[in-house]
C-alpha cells in the first residue's frame, strides 16, 4: 500500500508541476519528458546564477558566499531526495526516474525562485535587503 501511495503522490506532483502539457504515453517517455524539463531548470538555474555574478561582479565576497550556498543548497536537494526515496530505487518500481525528476525539478524551481530576488528590484526602505537589490 505503501508504494502505490509514493507512486501516486509522484504521478501527482508530475501531473501538477509539468510546465509542458504531456503527451506521453509510456513510462519510458513520461520520464525523459520529466527528466527533460529538470535539465530545463538546471540551466535556468545556471543561468541566474551567471547573471547574479556578472551583477555583483566587484563583490567577491558575496560571490565566494553565492558560491557556497549553492554548493550547500546541492546537499541539501541531494538529502531532500534521499528523505523522499531512502530506499533502493528497485524499490519504487518503473515510475522512480520521473518521480525523482520530478522532485528534484520541484527544488530547483523553488531555488530560481529564491536566486531570482538578487535580481528583482526590492521594496523601497527594506533596511533587511542586505545584498539584493
Amino acid at each position: 500500500m505503501r508504494g502505490f501511495f509514493i507512486v501516486f503522490m509522484c504521478l501527482s506532483i508530475w501531473l501538477f508541476t509539468s510546465t509542458s502539457r504531456s503527451y506521453a504515453e509510456t513510462q519510458a517517455e513520461m520520464t525523459d519528458e520529466a527528466c527533460l524539463v529538470l535539465r530545463n531548470s538546471n540551466v535556468e538555474m545556471k543561468n541566474v546564477l551567471k547573471m547574479i555574478i556578472n551583477h555583483h561582479q566587484d563583490n567577491k565576497r558575496f560571490i565566494a558566499a553565492l558560491r557556497k550556498s549553492q554548493r550547500v543548497w546541492s546537499v541539501f536537494r541531494d538529502a531532500e531526495l534521499n528523505t523522499v526515496y531512502p530506499e533502493s530505487p528497485d524499490r519504487y518500481g518503473s515510475s522512480y526516474g520521473m518521480c525523482r525528476c520530478t522532485v528534484l525539478n520541484e527544488l530547483t524551481r523553488e531555488r530560481i525562485e529564491k536566486l531570482n530576488k538578487w535580481l528583482t528590484e526590492g521594496t523601497e526602505g527594506d533596511v533587511c535587503a542586505g545584498s539584493m537589490k
